[in-house]
């Protein structure tokens, strides 16, 4: 397992964080904000164990989008054992459909987690991720339909957007 970020890590992690918010916040005017121009401006102000810091966060995000990736939905990876592992079945639900690995359970956001395989899942950890799909899946509905509803009313998109134009 990874070791927890030192005080003195949080320090220099909340000093990035800091930098980088103030960067996009000097960026406020313009039309685009990219984050490769933001991490250009950025760097130039931080130190070395900040920067270094900063590598050390972003292969955990690269280590987390990659375990992601390897059980999301519908991903085969090969299995720990050499043998497929035989999927439950229930008469109309596909159970192939879901991810191998899910993370596990946790109260604390900054806390460091893993992935657990779906078979070993606790009651927790089955809880949660089904709460999080459940609340991810409910929050990108609601944003599809505002921005569907802002580029028909407010841009002028569409086939119906003569009608319903509001501006």
């Amino acid at each position: 397992m990874s070791e927890a970020i030192s005080p003195d890590e949080a320090g220099k992690e909340d000093t990035l964080w800091q930098r980088v918010r103030l960067t996009i916040l000097t960026m406020k005017g313009e039309p685009v904000i990219d984050p490769i121009s933001v991490a250009d401006i950025a760097i130039e102000s931080l130190s070395y164990d900040v920067i270094r810091l900063g590598c050390i966060l972003e292969l955990r995000q690269i280590a987390r989008e990659v375990l992601r990736r390897l059980h999301m939905n519908g991903a085969k990876s090969s299995p720990s054992r050499g043998t497929e592992p035989i999927q439950p079945t229930l008469p109309g639900h596909d159970f192939s459909l879901l991810q191998e690995r899910y993370p596990k359970a946790h109260s604390n956001p900054k806390d460091e987690r893993g992935y657990v395989l779906k078979e070993r899942m606790s009651e927790e950890d089955w809880e949660w991720n089904k709460a999080n799909l459940q609340g991810e899946g409910e929050v990108r509905i609601r944003h599809a339909r505002q921005l569907d509803l802002y580029g028909r009313a407010i841009l002028g998109f569409g086939v119906a957007a003569a009608r319903t134009r509001i501006v």
